[in-house]
């Protein structure tokens, strides 16, 4: 009995020089992708093989392009104040820049 649990032990220990290559299908559940760079993308101005033209340019001068993007930071995503508060800042300075305008041309009008 010793000597069969020595020639096991032996055997069992020899390394043998090739290296261990196994073929077949491997199959999974579940399977996790993630990105390699963290974060999320805020606009896509252009896709490709289209050519940007000069009116994305002027569509982000216009207050619905903030507005939109301020309902759905708000409504979608739910977002705090710390994400949309760029988008607020130019809704209240267009706000204010066009409520001096009109105030100006209404004081003229009166004069």
């Amino acid at each position: 009995m010793v000597v069969a649990g020595v020639l096991a032990l032996t055997v069992s220990c020899s390394q043998d020089p090739r290296p261990l290559s196994l073929s077949g299908t491997i199959e999974t559940d579940e399977v996790h992708v993630a990105s390699r760079y963290g974060g999320r993308v805020e606009k896509i101005l252009a896709w490709a093989g289209d050519v940007p033209t000069n009116r994305q340019a002027i569509g982000s001068c216009l207050p619905t392009t903030y507005l939109i993007e301020l309902m759905h930071a708000i409504i979608l995503r739910g977002a705090s104040l710390r994400e949309f508060w760029f988008q607020l800042a130019v809704l209240s300075g267009m706000g204010a820049v066009l409520f001096a305008r009109c105030a100006l041309r209404f004081k003229q009008k009166i004069a």
